[in-house]
């Protein structure tokens, strides 16, 4: 739906993988973010917004 109206959508940490949130609350963010990608195929930004809780 993102696509369609523009408008771009990331997820919240509730909503990343459970190994992705366990990485990023044991302080290991730049691990958080890779894993992210590899898991969702996410981009830098929204890998960084999500495991950021931004």
């Amino acid at each position: 739906m993102s696509e369609k109206t523009g408008i771009s959508y990331v997820r919240s940490r509730a909503e990343a993988p459970p190994e992705v949130t366990e990485l990023a609350q044991a302080g290991k963010t730049m691990e958080a973010i890779k894993l992210y990608r590899e898991m969702t195929g996410g981009t830098m930004d929204e890998a960084k917004k999500v495991v950021g809780g931004q």
